[in-house]
Parts: C-alpha cells; sequence; structure tokens
C-alpha cells in the first residue's frame, strides 16, 4: 500500500451503539499532542459522544479484525475533521496487509456517511514507548548539553517520540536527539520552566503563619 488508502463509501447504516455503549469500544481520552498509544490487543480507540451513528461500532469492529487476523494496529480512532475512522499500522507484512485492507474494505461498504482511512506507520507502539523510556531516562544528560526537557509522549500515529524542551538552539538539539536515538524524534520549543517555590517565597500578609488581626 502506498501510503494512504482511504475508503470513503456510503452504503447501509450500521446498527447504532446501545445507550449504555456496551455496543462499541471503551472510548479513551483523546491525545493531547502526545497522547499514550496501545498495541493491539488494547487498541487506543476514541469513539467521540457526538459521532456519527455507528462509529462506536465500526471502531470495535476494526480491532476485532485486527486481532483475527494477528495484525499489530498501533492506533484506531475517529477524526472530525475528515469525519473518517483513522486506522494506523506499523510496517506489516504484505500478505497481512492485503487482508486487512480487503476486509476493511468490506467494512467500509457498510459504514454510514463516513470514511475509513488506513496509515503505514514508521514502527510500533512498543518500539515507540521504548525510545520514550530512554528520552524521560536521560533528562540529566540532555539538560548538561543546554536543553531542559518538559514534556515527553508518543505520537497519535504511534511512531514518533514528541518531545518540548527549553534550549537555546532548538535544530542542535534535535540533531543531537535523532542522532542518540535513531530518528523518529519531534522536538517542539516549550515555554520557560516555572521558578521553584518554597513558603519562603511568599511574602506578607501570605506567608503561613503570619499573624492576622481582626477587629
Amino acid at each position: 500500500m502506498a501510503g494512504v488508502i482511504a475508503f470513503f463509501i456510503s452504503m447501509l447504516a450500521l446498527p447504532a451503539a446501545q445507550a449504555d455503549g456496551s455496543a462499541g469500544a471503551s472510548p479513551v481520552p483523546a491525545p493531547q499532542g502526545s497522547a499514550p498509544t496501545k498495541p493491539v490487543g488494547a487498541v487506543a480507540a476514541d469513539a467521540p459522544p457526538t459521532g456519527p451513528p455507528g462509529i462506536a461500532e465500526a471502531l470495535a469492529r476494526v480491532e476485532g479484525i485486527a486481532r483475527a487476523d494477528s495484525v499489530a494496529v498501533n492506533r484506531v480512532w475517529y477524526e472530525p475533521s475528515s469525519n473518517a475512522v483513522v486506522v494506523y499500522l506499523p510496517p506489516t507484512p504484505a500478505a497481512t496487509l492485503s487482508r486487512f485492507e480487503n476486509q476493511v474494505a468490506t467494512l467500509a461498504a457498510t459504514t454510514h456517511g463516513f470514511g475509513l482511512t488506513i496509515t503505514l506507520a514508521s514502527r510500533t507502539v512498543t518500539q515507540t514507548e521504548a525510545v520514550q523510556a530512554r528520552v524521560e531516562a536521560d533528562h540529566a544528560y540532555w539538560a548538561a548539553r543546554g536543553a531542559t526537557i518538559s514534556s515527553v509522549g508518543v505520537s497519535p500515529s504511534g511512531d514518533i517520540v514528541v518531545i518540548t524542551a527549553v534550549t537555546k538552539d532548538l535544530a542542535v538539539i534535535t540533531h543531537q536527539m535523532d542522532v542518540r536515538y535513531g530518528g523518529g524524534i519531534r522536538v517542539s520549543p516549550a515555554d520557560s520552566l516555572p521558578e521553584p517555590v518554597s513558603r519562603q517565597s511568599d511574602f506578607s500578609p501570605w506567608v503561613a503563619g503570619d499573624r492576622y488581626v481582626s477587629s
């Protein structure tokens, strides 16, 4: 498959999810720029409460197709901006990928006005999380090189480690991180970190223990 394969077919409606949500996958919080993702068997699936009819069941069925054929899925979710169920897969054997595409195409033919998009990521979530753990363990290493890391996470696609850091030379730090971790790194500038405070940092009349006189 070259890049992205999209199916936008509107035919028969999938049955709507039950009111108690039992017909669809249990939703997890949507990512804030760098949300954690999950490998197959615990696929991150986001079904918004205002999604189109049948979206929850479509997400659950995509997960089921993946599990039945042992397809490793980085992430499955509904994207409102494109009105599509988005599936990110890590590198997958051609035969396995072809079967999955065919099964998802069959599912697309029964969707209710939204598309299904399959996109290949560069690696698995597990591999990305291993790099994430290395970055998190390297705070002191990067601080000594002029970069204070403020956050580390995983991209929605599951193959990019997303980092925010306070540094004077973002391009240099990004290059050094790519070399150290083997690529798959995205570094963004962070605002200055807040100064640490204590009770002694406060001042009257807010200092803890300051005497208060009431007339």
